[in-house]
């Protein structure tokens, strides 16, 4: 080893950091790292990728992105043979495999699903453990004191000492002078008092909102929320992300992977911040509290939601960002240019500008059926795989849906809490309420392109549109007959099943078909609505009436195919064909 080697390596064991930042003050042990650390205020970025032309700081961030653009995949899992193209991904991964198995501290039992973890959990001791009682080392990293809980347990044991590492850690935690949270590395409580400092020390700002950031990195990211840059491309799919750890979070659908398990029930998540919201379901904790009324909530979202009661009161200041209290109480700030509708955030409002253009970029990658937020898109593929993850704890009854289980819980209860003005008929749902009000206003939303013809709801519309195109997507599984609304087909599998439901109330005769339950009550009450306007017939149904008028009009739509001859009747029209046929 040369001098110079052997200069740059004490460096370690001194502590010794002669490489200052002429910017921020931050030190090191090495040139090399100093002119890495410059780049950050400079901007600079040598390396570039020669397939995309994409400049990185370091030349390791490079080589690890020129893995994206190959399709070699070197680290391969030793279990099931899966390889990846990252070794932290294979990482991931083995975490699966590994379901059960723990590392743990011999100090304290305490059990981690990752090394990096437990390795965090002791970093706050020195580095090299005291000397054991049979001599065996003085320069020991922690690591080899990381145990896998396994079937066969530890091989060594090293409890005595890390015993003692374990409470020398405890010793050497980092605290949060102002807020008090505790952190394992001095770099983690740097990195967090960054949130209590002043804005004057944010200097990197965007120059479209004025948002400011401690980090060039930090704005960088933000900006890409103005230029709707996507670089993190999904490979099984072609999904595109503003930030590659949504990416990973994103290819854990494609894979299955939910490493993040609840220890009292088992449950598994894909993301951490859903067993942290899971948790609290077992501890009843809220931590979220209304700093007007005091009310607790589970999640940040409810108590968002929460404040827009408080929305019309009083203008405060808030004393974390120094803005006006209506942002946070939930007020309406943002207003739609075309309908002057409000909202609460900015993401809702630009959902909400998508209805007016008519955009649908996300779409169904089986029948490209498009629709306007990710969630529809989740609802929709459980018509395609049949899933139905609702079940009703009383019958049996599973659904796509929980706002279908909503409603078909009050067939249990009877609850019908939605009740009509005009009519005093009841609803179990406020958007069946909504469109039965349509009924008195005569308000038909819904058009037609091809005939023009108006429809109440929009279901109806789609169903009608059917017709022009001819599509009929619901077949029934007995006859293979098809029908174009799913309500057809389930009136339809009555013929098969015999079901009856409408019960007349007066002779208790039954129906299959609520219209034929009411063409059926006439008879009881003589009741004839339809009535020709010729010669003043009635009648108790509609196709009598218009069967009738061709009497007087002297239509005929119904010929024969073999001679030609028409008729008025289509039942006329069969007993002629009887006569060809030798029925």
């Amino acid at each position: 080893m040369s001098s110079y080697d052997l200069n740059r390596h004490m460096r370690i064991h001194v502590g010794e950091r002669p490489f200052s930042c002429k910017v921020c003050d931050k030190t090191f042990a090495q040139s090399s790292q100093l002119i890495s650390h410059t780049r950050i205020h400079t901007g600079e970025r040598p390396f570039t990728c020669k397939v995309c032309g994409k400049k990185f700081t370091k030349s390791d961030v490079l080589k690890r992105h020129l893995s994206t653009h190959s399709n070699e995949r070197p680290f391969v899992c030793e279990v099931c043979n899966k390889a990846f193209k990252l070794r932290n991904y294979l990482t991931d991964h083995l975490r699966f495999h590994a379901r059960g198995r723990y590392f743990s501290c011999t100090g304290c039992d305490k059990k981690f699903k990752r090394p990096s973890v437990l390795r965090a959990h002791l970093s706050g001791s020195c580095r090299r453990l005291p000397q054991t009682s049979d001599n065996r080392t003085q320069s020991v990293n922690l690591t080899d004191h990381l145990t896998a809980d396994t079937d066969g347990g530890c091989e060594q044991s090293y409890s005595a000492c890390a015993a003692k590492v374990h409470a020398e850690s405890d010793q050497h935690r980092f605290t949060c002078e102002v807020c008090n949270k505790v952190f394992a590395k001095a770099s983690k409580l740097k990195e967090h008092m960054h949130v209590h400092t002043n804005k004057q020390e944010r200097r990197f700002s965007c120059k479209v909102c004025g948002s400011k950031f401690l980090w060039p990195f930090a704005l960088r990211k933000h900006m890409r929320i103005h230029t709707g840059e996507k670089l993190a491309i999904c490979e099984v799919c072609g999904k595109k992300f503003a930030q590659p750890y949504a990416l990973k979070v994103h290819m854990r659908i494609h894979t299955g992977e939910r490493p993040y398990s609840c220890d009292l029930c088992d449950k598994t998540f894909v993301q951490w911040t859903s067993l942290i919201y899971h948790k609290r379901t077992h501890t009843q904790e809220k931590q979220f509290n209304c700093k007007l009324c005091h009310k607790q909530f589970r999640r940040s979202d409810g108590l968002h939601s929460h404040m827009c009661i408080h929305a019309k009161e009083q203008s405060l200041k808030c004393n974390a960002c120094d803005s006006d209290m209506c942002i946070h109480r939930g007020e309406r700030a943002y207003t739609c240019e075309v309908c002057g509708k409000k909202l609460t955030r900015m993401c809702s409002l630009k959902i909400h500008l998508r209805r007016h253009r008519s955009e649908r970029p996300f779409s169904c990658e089986l029948c490209d059926k498009k629709f306007t937020v990710p969630s529809e898109v989740t609802k929709h593929m459980r018509t395609h795989t049949g899933e139905r993850p609702f079940s009703c704890k009383v019958c049996d009854f599973k659904c796509a849906h929980f706002t279908t289980l909503q409603k078909h819980m009050c067939c249990h209860t009877g609850q019908r809490r939605f009740s009509c003005k005009v009519c005093d008929k009841k609803f179990t749902a406020s958007s069946s309420l909504s469109s039965h009000m349509r009924s008195h206003r005569g308000e038909r939303p819904y058009s037609c392109k091809d005939c023009g013809k108006k429809f109440i709801q929009s279901s109806g519309l789609r169903a009608h549109m059917r017709t022009h195109s001819g599509e009929r997507p619901f077949s029934c599984k007995v006859c293979d007959k098809k029908f174009t609304s799913s309500t057809h087909l389930k009136t339809h599998m009555r013929v098969h099943t015999g079901e009856r439901p409408y019960r007349c109330k007066v002779c208790d005769k039954t129906f299959s078909y609520l219209a034929a339950l009411n063409v059926h009550l006439r008879t009881h009450c003589a009741e004839r609505p339809f009535s020709c306007e010729v010669c003043g017939k009635t009648f108790t149904q509609s196709y009598c009436l218009t069967s009738h008028k061709r009497i007087h009009t002297g239509e005929r739509p119904y010929s024969c195919d073999i001679c030609g001859k028409n008729f008025a009747q289509v039942s006329s029209a069969k007993r002629h064909m009887r006569i060809h046929t030798g029925e």
